[in-house]
């Protein structure tokens, strides 16, 4: 988790400096308003995963307000002023950068407004009623679904002009009961006998419900929109890895000595494609909309396990990287991604991305695309295997490769020979050198 330093300006390549949250920027006399920071130079949008205060509350400036998430990274927002909280987006909703999120309004101010009063009759459509004495001003629509849902329309943070409560407005503020009923219903509750469609269900005894939240929804998305928009196919090999082992066993102690850090059999297979991608350019591409792009630098990114859920750190310019650099750069990305520390400008704009589950034992499996790159790199265990060798079975240390690719970008032969240069390259490191 990061947190963002109260009274940051966060930079804007091409224009005039965005305000980072804690910024505050007058919004009439005796407020202020909270806006989605830039947690990086890459980032156009984040979500607001969690309020730390309710609406309507009295906050203190510099203590923690709300957490917001961009490309898997949360940052923890302080209150830029003293005041009254107005919430302008509910959690769970993404906007872009630069939007107000919320509104700190002087006490005074915020008394005069809480005061219940009658509205007129030009207003009156736009009107609705919520608590007892209470009114709140919604469309039509919006107070149609409140009764359907059972919705207090005073409870519901208001998106439109002057703070008008819409339909959308309503639908998220449900999706929020809904989030909290099931953090708060008791494991043990008697399972339920029937519920309509869109309603929570009560978990069975000794049950766990954790809501789908913050970066494992966001992994989620994205791992369905993988499933959903590529035309994925699978390619395996088994590679010999006697020399690659032999490599480095020998660059052990000297990248120890000039980095700090061990050489891994990752950083060995990052510094293999990196070549690869040089070497067969179609593979270090995506696709925008119709066109093939194909990119000019070749940036890996390497999948890493995290106690919020897996991260995709991005090695830039591995092509022209020693593996000293490689494991040096690998380390630093991953220690801090586990630390939760990790900029997002780090987690976007790779060209290819590896994935390595041979610490787990697994042999082979089919990862899936980090979209909207052509292909994913998939390494299993390095195991002694018994292999035909000058018509002699032998024993030697083998792993298996698979390269799941999209097929909409990159046919099978082009994929399968840029496959066997991965192959022979681990098989013979010396290929390098040419």
């Amino acid at each position: 988790m990061i947190p963002v330093t109260d009274g940051a300006v966060a930079p804007n390549p091409g224009g005039s400096p965005t305000p980072a949250a804690g910024v505050a920027e007058g919004v009439g006399t005796g407020a202020v308003k909270v806006v989605m920071p830039r947690l990086g130079l890459t980032m156009k949008q984040g979500r607001v995963e969690k309020w730390m205060r309710r609406d309507g509350e009295t906050v203190s400036k510099g203590e923690p307000l709300l957490e917001v998430l961009s490309e898997k990274v949360t940052a923890t927002v302080p209150s830029p002023a003293d005041g009254v909280l107005r919430i302008l987006v509910p959690a769970g909703q993404s906007v872009p950068v630069g939007t107000p999120v919320a509104a700190l309004v002087a006490a005074a101010a915020a008394a005069a407004p809480a005061t219940p009063s009658a509205p007129g009759p030009a207003a009156a459509d736009a009107t609705g009623s919520g608590a007892p004495g209470q009114w709140v001003r919604s469309t039509p629509a919006a107070r149609r679904l409140a009764r359907e849902l059972g919705l207090d329309l005073a409870a519901v943070t208001g998106t439109g002009p002057d703070g008008l409560v819409t339909e959308q407005d309503v639908r998220a503020a449900h999706r929020a009961r809904q989030e909290v009923s099931a953090e708060t219903v008791p494991p043990t509750a008697a399972p339920a006998e029937m519920a309509p469609p869109g309603a929570v269900s009560t978990p069975r005894q000794g049950e766990t419900r954790v809501p789908l939240a913050g970066r494992r929804r966001v992994i989620a998305e994205r791992m369905a929109a993988s499933a959903t928009q590529t035309a994925a196919v699978t390619l395996t090999v088994h590679a010999d890895m006697t020399k690659a082992c032999e490599l480095r066993e020998a660059l052990l102690p000297r990248v120890e000595a000039s980095h700090g850090v061990r050489l891994t059999f990752t950083d060995i297979v990052v510094r293999v494609a990196a070549a690869a991608l040089r070497a067969f350019p179609y593979m270090n591409a995506s696709l925008d909309g119709e066109t093939v792009v194909q990119h000019g630098g070749v940036h890996i990114g390497v999948a890493v396990d995290t106690d919020q859920g897996l991260v995709v750190p991005v090695i830039r310019d591995a092509d022209r990287r020693g593996l000293g650099d490689i494991a040096a750069t690998r380390h630093r990305l991953t220690e801090a991604a586990r630390a939760g520390t990790i900029s997002p400008d780090d987690l976007v704009g790779g060209t290819f991305t590896v994935t390595n589950l041979g610490m787990y034992e697994i042999e082979v499996f089919s990862p899936l695309i980090n979209l909207p790159e052509a292909a994913i790199l998939g390494v299993g265990a390095i195991e002694d295997r018994p292999v035909a060798q000058a018509g002699q079975v032998v024993v030697r240390p083998v792993c298996t490769l698979s390269l799941v690719f999209d097929h909409r970008i990159v046919d099978g032969a082009p994929a399968a020979r840029f496959l066997r240069w991965i192959k022979s390259a681990l098989e013979n490191p010396a290929l390098l050198l040419l």
